[in-house]
């Protein structure tokens, strides 16, 4: 079975890693696991997804809404429930809002995608203090899995597979495999951390 959203391929695993006698269905369940562990550390995850799908959110301020990560505007919905009933019916113009970040830059790094909605006219977002009235409908995710995340996949694989001590595994040839993904994530070091701080977000509710 193929990793499942991977932010590295086999290929590139083996290649880097020298992880040229690890089982296929190993190195992607690795793959898998260390993606995933990437994901909870930046507090974002980094796949795209192929279609849009609606999420409900409670805006920050009225001209303010910060969502999940999304690649593209196409398919791109953004409603508001302005009765506060459940019921979105209001649907805003592209010319009512403005997506950032701007240029897809934060703190100087390129190849953001946008993750908040500017109310940029007349009309402002509604709140309340518990019930989410804005909808988005959205491709989640980000369009390219940033060079740095894959770097950061591939090096978790290879320390997992060539197992450092004081994690659970077992000996498979001269390879050591980890099965714990707790002991995985200790495998993040402070250099991984380094890399991925320009990456990581509050969590969005």
């Amino acid at each position: 079975m193929a990793a499942v959203n991977g932010y590295a391929t086999a290929q590139t695993v083996r290649e880097r890693g020298g992880l040229t006698a690890i089982a296929p269905e190993v190195l992607d369940d690795a793959i898998t696991a260390a993606s995933r562990i990437v994901d909870q550390y930046c507090g974002r995850r980094f796949y795209a997804d192929d279609a849009a799908t609606a999420r409900v959110y409670r805006a920050e301020s009225v001209h303010l809404v910060e969502t999940h990560d999304f690649h593209t505007t196409t398919g791109l919905v953004v409603k508001t429930d302005t009765g506060g009933d459940g019921t979105f019916e209001t649907t805003w113009a592209a010319t009512q809002y403005q997506l950032e970040p701007l240029n897809g830059i934060i703190d100087s790094v390129e190849g953001f995608p946008y993750s908040q909605i500017v109310a940029i006219g007349s009309l402002g977002f509604p709140r309340h203090r518990v019930r989410p009235l804005v909808e988005v409908t959205a491709r989640w995710g980000w369009a390219a899995v940033p060079a740095v995340v894959e770097h950061v996949t591939v090096d978790l694989v290879r320390r997992a597979l060539f197992q450092e001590q004081g994690i659970q595994s077992e000996q498979t040839g001269s390879y050591q495999v980890a099965y714990d993904f707790v002991g995985m994530r200790q495998l993040l070091s402070d250099g991984h951390r380094t890399l991925l701080a320009p990456y990581r977000k509050l969590a969005v509710a």
